[in-house]
């Protein structure tokens, strides 16, 4: 699990501590890491920059999330992590990530992600120079899809109301990846 900064993955770290140490897995503080009964690991690591990304080259990691890429103001840190998914053991390997609309990175996730299938769902394709195909899917998900979060808190939503610009918080109820960047303060022109 990738985060911009390892502060950001203090909440992720927590609730993967809830499902993974009933399992079995052994949490270590240094090197911020899961050690699974099978001896497989979940890693949590900072990804800031492309030389944050050439750190893991060389490795092997068959599951790779980066959450909040909308941190990211270009793909590239991201995208240097396909470098590192690889398997010596013929496991599929891939790259997830989540975003919210109305980060820095807003505008190369709407194009790459959002542009080609803005309702999602769809297979989509990129050429690669030698000919080959890599293939990916956008899947939304709304707040209203967080089933477990409004039934637990349900005064979420209306806290949204409260961060200031009315923008920012229609994009982030509604997806509207279509919220120009820099719109978030309406008193500017």
């Amino acid at each position: 699990f990738f985060r911009r900064e390892m502060p950001q993955a203090d909440d992720l770290i927590e609730r993967a501590k809830e499902i993974y140490t009933p399992l079995g897995a052994e949490w270590r503080e240094q090197p911020r890491a899961f050690r699974m009964p099978g001896g497989g690991r979940v890693r949590f690591r900072p990804l800031e920059s492309v030389s944050d990304a050439e750190k893991y080259q060389g490795q092997n990691m068959t599951d790779a999330a980066v959450e909040e890429a909308g941190n990211y103001p270009d793909p590239n840190p991201i995208d240097m992590l396909f470098g590192a998914l690889r398997s010596k053991a013929g496991v599929p390997v891939q790259l997830i990530l989540t975003a919210n609309p109305g980060g820095v990175g807003q505008q190369w996730i709407k194009y790459r992600y959002i542009d080609p299938a803005p309702r999602g769902m769809v297979p989509l394709v990129r050429k690669l120079p030698n000919g080959a195909e890599h293939r990916y899917i956008y899947i939304p998900s709304r707040v209203q899809n967080n089933r477990i979060l409004l039934d637990k808190d349900p005064g979420y939503i209306n806290r949204l109301y409260l961060v200031g610009s009315p923008e920012l918080v229609r994009a982030w109820l509604e997806g509207d990846w279509s919220v120009i960047a820099g719109a978030f303060f309406p008193e500017f022109s």
